[in-house]
C-alpha cells in the first residue's frame, strides 16, 4: 500500500493512500500544480543525470585513452633506446675479442 504525509493540510498523517484520494487531487488546481511541479523536478533531476553521466563518460574514456597512448609511446622510446644501446655494445666488442672465433670459421673462409 501507498503512504503519504499529508504536511501540506496542516496536519501529518499516514494513513494509505485510496485511489480515490489520487483523482481527488487532481481534481483541484492545487493538486495539479503540486503534481506538475514534482513532474518537473523528477524529470530535470533524471535528465541532469543522465547529461552528467554521458559527459563524465566521454572524459574518463578520453583520458584513459591519452594515458594509454602516452605509456606505450613511452615504453616505445625505452625499448628502442634499449636495443640501440645493445646494438651499439655489439658492435663495438665484435672486433675487439681474438680468442672469441679461435676454432670457428665462418662460411666464406671454410676451405
Amino acid at each position: 500500500m501507498w503512504y503519504a504525509v499529508y504536511l501540506f493540510e496542516g496536519y501529518a498523517s499516514s494513513q494509505p493512500i485510496r485511489l480515490k484520494e489520487i483523482v481527488l487531487m487532481f481534481a483541484s488546481i492545487r493538486g495539479r500544480v503540486l503534481a506538475a511541479c514534482l513532474a518537473i523536478v523528477v524529470g530535470s533531476l533524471i535528465v541532469n543525470a543522465s547529461l552528467n553521466f554521458f559527459v563524465v563518460n566521454s572524459h574518463e574514456n578520453d583520458t584513459i585513452d591519452n594515458n594509454l597512448v602516452a605509456l606505450a609511446n613511452g615504453h616505445d622510446a625505452g625499448i628502442a633506446e634499449w636495443v640501440s644501446s645493445k646494438t651499439a655494445a655489439l658492435s663495438n666488442s665484435a672486433g675487439q675479442c681474438s680468442t672469441c672465433n679461435a676454432g670457428f670459421m665462418r662460411p666464406s673462409e671454410e676451405g
